[in-house]
């Protein structure tokens, strides 16, 4: 009867049918679910803010380590802005989510508002360092985190971060494109050949012939009278030409 009256959008109904539903349970762990049900109903359906959070805080009542109670609570701070408390719910929700993979996203999640709208970028490069100890190879706090060295002009950490997320982004041109702005920084900035060799023959790797990693890559090893390798870095060029 609840999936009807939800299917018909009935709402008035949904919600006394639910609250009669609460009256028979006895489960600490069903009431708590139920309860986040009908307050997402009052949050989403009829635009009840107070009654949904009224709502959910009873459900966290019942059940203090309940994740459902505490992520409704936090999404719903979140949507009407209210930052501070939507910190405290999202660090509660990961403390109970731990080391899954859950807590990632709650860590970027974390980052975004310190960094957007809270405009803590000391708080958000915290957050977004939880992150990728928790999955090195998370790309949303990668660039996050990279966006903020930029902004700090702190180019080795830039540099770094942008090589960690070449290494992990599943696209190719990517990838690829990525590794050659590396190896343009190591060279142009940092004067370090080597290191520039290094991330264009990674992006050659990729992209057989890129330009832009090819003729720097093979000016690179004309310099270092390299004559071979600068010799087959050209020819992977017009091969990818023709």
């Amino acid at each position: 009867l609840e999936r009807l009256y939800r299917d018909a959008a009935m709402w008035d109904r949904l919600i006394s049918l639910m609250q009669h539903h609460l009256g028979l349970v006895t489960d600490r762990r069903e009431q708590v679910a139920l309860e986040v049900a009908l307050g997402e109903v009052w949050w989403k359906e009829l635009s009840r803010v107070d009654r949904a959070e009224a709502i959910f805080n009873h459900a966290l009542q019942l059940e203090p380590e309940s994740r459902e109670a505490v992520s409704a609570l936090g999404r719903l701070y979140e949507r009407s802005g209210n930052w501070n408390l939507a910190l405290d719910m999202l660090r509660r929700e990961a403390r109970i989510a731990g080391a899954g993979k859950d807590a990632v996203d709650v860590h970027v999640r974390i980052g975004t508002i310190f960094e957007g709208m809270l405009m803590d970028l000391g708080g958000a490069k915290e957050a977004y360092g939880r992150a990728l100890q928790l999955a090195p190879g998370c790309l949303a706090a990668l660039r996050a985190a990279r966006g903020i060295a930029e902004r700090e002009k702190d180019r080795d950490r830039f540099l770094e971060l942008l090589v960690e997320e070449a290494r992990y982004t599943p696209d190719v041109a990517e990838k690829t494109r990525l590794y050659t702005e590396a190896g343009r920084i190591s060279q142009e900035e940092r004067d370090d050949r080597d290191q520039a060799a290094r991330y264009y023959e990674e992006a050659l790797k990729r992209t057989p012939g890129h330009p832009a990693a090819a003729k720097p890559l093979s000016d690179i090893y004309v310099a270092q009278t390299r004559w071979s390798d600068a010799e087959r870095v050209l020819d992977a060029v017009v091969e990818a030409l023709e």
